[in-house]
């Protein structure tokens, strides 16, 4: 544990990212977090280590304004540093829209409104990568009015997904994907018909196909200070993603390791467009040109981003010692390797690709492995029948919906 530290950490959000934050904070000063939310989830529920406000609606601007000034005005008397961490989009972006209200009481490290709205608008984040050297697959923007006419530059199979995540996320309808693989013009024609017609008025992202599996995907951690400078990188590789149609494009298991190329590239986009704060990378290996190629830049640590305190990269701690500390100094590039798992190890064992079978028994014998949700200092009646119930629910999903080798 590090140096006693008296502060509280405020998290907005109640999902597995949160708690893994909540965790790092733990785990790093012994400290109870509270987390604040629009609903009760069961990974931040009965938890020993954090505290949940729920406030139905809080993802919504004006109950979100209103409800953290009414929060920090009360926490504040406390007499303690409150220390903000947004772990959702929408509350990355109500957190910039509405800084000026906030910074009267929190301390917290985020991207300004501008490099925001910047980032999250595909055209300018792909325009910034073509600028500073982070490769990206072929795209096409379409919108409501265009993809009716539309004629790609490359061929199928293709990746489509919404630019506008945070509209997607609330719009309603069956079967659907966080992203999905296209394989023919009919195919894809049906799938805008019925975005568009649920009600979502964003723009979709179409991109050329990469070849290659699960264990092509990579994803980076990162910190960086409020002087603009990157004080760690953390890379993982896939070894499981999730194979729920709902959940498609997360991760299920990743192992950290060396993976210089990847964390050079992301060190230097990241300090040549000003950014600040926690981010976090979705990369794929393209085997037909050998170059990694970035999907996604998430503008704070992503739910599976636990992996880089478990591998002894404390996430809580830079953060601490960027706003409340005597400030960061030097750069980690983290390469220590560690299993981090959200599924039952026979799952693993079962479905990930032959050629990384041998690296996660080693690590699993070794007992370099770790889960966000099995924390030892929290382990409640409740929370561990829902952690075993986590484990059980993937053994009984993964046959229906993943193709074993």
């Amino acid at each position: 544990m590090q140096d006693c530290l008296n502060f509280l950490p405020v998290i907005l959000g109640t999902d597995i990212n949160s708690y893994g934050m909540a965790r790092s904070f733990h785990q790093a000063y012994g400290l109870k977090s509270l987390a604040l939310g629009r609903k009760k989830q069961y990974f931040t529920d009965d938890s020993a280590i954090m505290d949940v406000i729920i406030t139905p609606e809080f993802d919504t601007e004006p109950v979100f304004l209103e409800r953290i000034v009414q929060i920090g005005y009360e926490l504040s008397k406390l007499d303690l540093p409150l220390l903000l961490v947004p772990c959702s989009d929408v509350y990355v972006e109500l957190v910039t829209k509405n800084h000026a209200a906030i910074k009267q009481f929190f301390y917290f490290n985020c991207v300004d409104e501008e490099l925001r709205l910047e980032l999250e608008n595909k055209q300018d984040f792909y325009a910034a990568c073509q600028k500073h050297g982070l490769h990206y697959p072929e795209t096409v923007i379409v919108n409501r009015g265009s993809y009716e006419s539309l004629e790609l530059p490359f061929g199928f199979p293709i990746i489509a997904k919404a630019d506008d995540s945070i509209a997607y996320f609330k719009t309603k309808f069956a079967n659907k994907n966080k992203a999905y693989t296209v394989n023919s013009k009919p195919e894809l024609k049906r799938i805008l018909d019925t975005v568009y017609s649920a009600g979502y008025k964003g723009d979709m992202i179409l991109q050329d196909f990469i070849p290659g599996g699960m264990e092509t995907m990579y994803v980076l951690n990162a910190y960086v200070d409020k002087s603009n400078e990157v004080r760690f990188t953390s890379t993982a590789r896939c070894l499981l993603d999730e194979c729920l149609p709902a959940d498609i494009g997360n991760y299920n298991a990743l192992v950290t390791g060396d993976f210089p190329e990847i964390d050079a590239q992301c060190k230097s986009f990241l300090e040549a467009i000003n950014y600040r704060g926690f981010a976090n990378f979705d990369f794929k290996f393209d085997h037909r040109d050998g170059k990694y190629k970035v999907f996604e830049l998430n503008l704070r640590q992503g739910r599976s981003s636990f992996y880089t305190t478990a591998a002894g990269c404390n996430l809580a701690t830079w953060l601490v010692e960027d706003l409340l500390g005597e400030g960061c100094s030097g750069y980690l590039r983290h390469t220590d390797e560690h299993l981090w798992l959200n599924v039952a190890k026979k799952v693993l064992r079962e479905y990930t690709p032959q050629e990384m079978r041998p690296l996660a028994n080693r690590l699993i014998a070794e007992k370099k492995f770790s889960y966000t949700l099995d924390y030892k200092k929290d382990r409640s009646l409740k929370r561990r029948l829902a952690f075993l119930r986590r484990k059980l629910s993937t053994i009984h999903y993964y046959p229906r919906y993943c193709k074993l080798d």
